[in-house]
């Protein structure tokens, strides 16, 4: 996926929530992790999305009706490989 892409998809992200201030607010509400607006600022400026944000993206956007995909956010990331680990649980006991 281009960068242009990934642009487009970290802005419906934001755009759907509302702004950067709310697209934060509901990411922290989810995540352990805390997100400022600069920090989603960052993310629209460079057209990248830190990976381990994604999922959290995926699930607010999903909650408000518009399911931006982790794949379309961090495409060069093997999301199907960590899909796989997460499924069998019993190969990350180390």
């Amino acid at each position: 996926m281009s960068k242009e892409n990934r642009e487009t998809a970290i802005s419906r992200a934001v755009d759907l929530l509302k702004g950067k201030s709310k697209f934060a607010q509901s990411l922290n509400k989810i995540s352990l992790i805390k997100v400022t607006p600069q920090g989603v600022d960052y993310w629209l400026e460079k057209g990248a999305v830190v990976p381990k944000f994604a999922p959290y993206i995926e699930r607010v956007t999903a909650e408000q009706g518009e399911r931006i995909r982790m794949e379309d956010l961090c495409p060069d990331m093997p999301w199907d490989l960590v899909a796989e680990l997460l499924a069998d649980k019993t190969r990350l006991d180390v």
